[in-house]
């Protein structure tokens, strides 16, 4: 955020709260500072209609405003708080300019309205896709409210919701960068930096819970495509492979089976499911698309991958990496966050944090955000994405070959055709740091194989 001039806020802090206007449907929230304008009041801004992006019904609104002048709505991807004329600018694009929405509008009788066209954005780069917040405010004349002769209103956050297969997942839009290993040391298989670019696609939040897969594998239980046998879950068909531990079968896994459902042990639902499989992890994402009711990517007689399916599935080894950056390209950095790591920011082997004596010893999802950290940062990543490095390493769609860069395709690369393992990237709460780089690769044996540090996520291509 932008620096503002300490006695500028501090005149803020003395102003007394406001309302703002409430109309049907508001689908957002009010955020920044409104000052007054020569209506004796603050430009409040509320808006009416769905988020969701399909329906495309939002009418924005701000109020009062001077009657008989004229005003125009912005707005942009970042929040800010910096004088602006008479009043406050709360929004950007990231470059210091917000996109204006045209043409202006008129301010009779004291209410500025427009209707948002989402189909129809200003230029391409402010399109508005499910999954993403925007920031939204009013810029308008005011000839009598001071010496800039203009005022603002105060901004306005409105999150576009997912479709609601994806839920729970965010939006990754299509780009490029440059994989592999910039700075630091590494692994030979962290090279050459090859150029990579990746269609859109929807990624989950947070690595899945144990809550998460107790939901999905008992759907599976009543549609009989799975059972435990020695309290072992496997799939029933195929060649019966084994999909993951439960408490019966290793004390690693908090996962419980009593004879008719899966459940996760207290304390563990919200903690990343470990002791899963490749295999399990595609029949999760399989079953996640049957409950709703996509197609499944998986085949799972050989379990290929159907990259046309609107279905869910592991990430490419490229999508995760690209994922995993979070956008930031200039520079490239170490971790999601930048070249430095410390206990605040993550959770590997003697990070310190308060579950450092279980077995595992994972985090809840989302653990390092707001309260529960130390220093009360938010360490999701410039995507939202949490948990990119550290808690569990995370198996991608990919077969590992350590010479695999030098021959990469440029456009979406989905891996070796065969290979013996699978990748797994991101590090855990056994790590050292140096494994929890975004350029680190690692595999996890023979896909059938279950460990104590093994989790992962789902994608899905936007349709």
């Amino acid at each position: 955020m932008l620096q503002t001039p300490r006695s500028f806020l501090l005149a803020v802090a003395l102003l007394p709260p406001l309302a703002a206007p409430s109309f049907a449907g508001d689908p957002g929230t009010n955020y920044c500072t409104s000052l007054p304008n020569s209506t004796g009041g603050a430009a409040l801004m509320s808006a009416e209609g769905s988020s969701g992006v399909e329906a495309n019904d939002i009418v924005l609104h701000a109020g009062p405003v001077p009657a008989g002048q004229f005003g125009i709505f912005f707005y942009g991807s970042v929040a800010v708080e910096v004088p602006f004329g008479n009043g406050v600018r709360c929004v950007e694009t990231g470059n210091g300019e917000p996109f204006r929405l045209y043409p202006a509008v008129p301010t009779a009788p004291g209410v500025m309205t427009y209707e948002l066209d989402l189909e129809d954005p200003p230029v391409p780069a402010a399109q508005i896709h499910p999954g993403s917040t925007w920031y939204f405010q009013a810029w308008f004349r005011d000839p009598a409210g001071g010496g800039a002769t203009f005022n603002t209103s105060d901004g306005y956050r409105i999150t576009f919701l997912l479709p609601d297969a994806y839920h729970g997942m965010v939006l990754i839009d299509a780009g490029s960068f440059e994989m592999g290993r910039h700075e630091g040391s590494g692994d030979a298989d962290e090279l050459p930096l090859h150029a990579v670019s990746v269609d859109a696609f929807y990624m989950d939040r947070f690595e899945v819970t144990h809550r998460d897969f107790a939901r999905n594998m008992n759907n599976a239980l009543e549609r009989g495509e799975v059972e435990v046998v020695a309290g072992v879950l496997q799939r029933v068909g195929g060649a019966g492979e084994v999909l993951c531990d439960t408490s019966a079968s290793s004390p690693w896994s908090h996962l419980e089976w009593n004879g008719t459902i899966l459940k996760a042990l207290r304390g563990w639902a919200e903690r990343p499911l470990v002791q899963v499989t490749w295999y399990g992890a595609c029949a999760y994402a399989n079953g996640k698309s049957r409950d709703e009711g996509l197609t499944p990517c998986y085949d799972e007689m050989d379990w290929s991958r159907d990259f046309a399916a609107d279905g869910f599935r592991l990430p490419t080894e490229a999508e995760w990496e690209y994922a995993a950056r979070g956008g930031e390209q200039a520079p490239y950095f170490m971790y999601p966050w930048g070249d430095a790591i410390d206990g605040s920011m993550a959770n590997y082997e003697g990070s310190g944090d308060a579950h450092e004596d279980d077995a595992p010893a994972t985090t809840p999802v989302g653990y390092y955000d707001g309260d529960q950290t130390p220093v009360g940062g938010d360490m999701a990543n410039g995507f939202g994405l949490h948990d990119m490095s550290g808690n569990v390493w995370e198996w991608c769609g990919d077969w590992y070959d350590g010479a695999y860069y030098a021959d990469s395709p440029s456009d979406n690369p989905s891996g070796p055709d065969a290979g013996t393992a699978r990748v797994i990237r991101g590090g855990s709460w056994s790590s050292p740091t140096s494994s929890l780089r975004t350029a680190e690769r690692l595999h996890a044996g023979n896909p059938g194989n279950r460990g104590n540090r093994f989790g992962f996520r789902v994608v899905a291509r936007r349709p």
